[in-house]
């Protein structure tokens, strides 16, 4: 069976990709396909615990990223300097997330057959 990467590289209220994907990975995982996924960029954004979604009058569609376990997700990475240049840390985020250091990505990319980025 086919490994899927799904990897969120933009913020969460930026664009409409970040629900998108969040939902193509709630597809994967309730077809049984092993996924895993990636924060990068200002994808770590996604999983910061405190948004002010409705100051934009937006749904704060994140807090779904709790229920991947009940689907089997269990992979989760965010990329160290990700991460760090923008002022988090693993506390912050609502996942338990593997930290990689930027040279790891790409041994990551590899070790999947599709990845998929939003």
């Amino acid at each position: 069976m086919k490994r899927l990467l799904f990897v969120f590289s933009s913020g969460p209220f930026s664009t409409a990709s970040g629900q998108e994907g969040l939902d193509a990975v709630l597809a994967a995982a309730a077809m049984d396909i092993p996924l895993s996924l990636l924060f990068i960029d200002e994808g770590v954004f996604q999983l910061k615990i405190e948004k002010q979604s409705s100051a934009i009058q937006m749904r704060d569609y994140t807090k779904t990223y709790g229920a991947l376990a009940d689907f089997g997700v269990e992979s989760f990475y965010v990329e160290a300097l990700s991460l760090s240049s923008r002022g988090l840390n693993l506390a912050e985020l609502m996942l338990p997330c593997e930290v990689l250091e930027p040279s790891a990505v790409n041994d990551l990319l590899a070790k999947h057959d599709q990845v998929f980025t939003f």
